[in-house]
């Protein structure tokens, strides 16, 4: 062998060291992808049944929603039958005491009249005055 022979398979020799080096290193690399494949596999299956248990917490929550939507709707209907229910029953007393208030004035002062052009302003209760602040916001 001449000396280019030799210097070509010094450096066939350095570089197959370097191929062996470079080899381990992958090696080892991949043995590291290898166990963070798994983990990573494991961190899947958590994430994966943790997304079921919140569609089916988002489920239970969209029913329950429906459900309180209907009793709210339910609620708001009675609610509404009622204050037209008040609302009525305001008119006739409204009306009654129309044509009950002549009457009461004539049968109180007699056929003159009131010595006084109105009785005296009569203090309305709590519950009376709550009763017409409430019609009054309804209408």
């Amino acid at each position: 062998m001449n000396i280019y022979e030799w210097g070509l398979e010094c450096f066939l020799l350095v570089l197959l060291g370097a191929t062996l080096f470079h080899a381990r290193r992958l090696e080892r690399a991949l043995g590291v992808i290898s166990a963070d494949r798994l983990a990573l596999q494991e961190i899947i299956a958590r994430v994966a049944g943790f997304m079921e248990e919140a569609d089916a917490g988002i489920a239970a929550l969209r029913q329950t929603a429906e459900e309180i939507g209907r009793e709210l709707a339910a609620e708001c209907a009675r609610a509404q039958i009622a204050k037209d229910d008040v609302l009525l029953l305001l008119r006739r007393v409204d009306a009654a005491a129309e044509r009950l208030g002549p009457i009461i004035r004539q049968a109180r002062f007699g056929q003159d009249g009131p010595a006084h052009p109105d009785p005296p302003p009569r203090r309305q209760s709590k519950a009376e005055q709550d009763l017409l602040k409430a019609l009054k916001l309804s209408r």
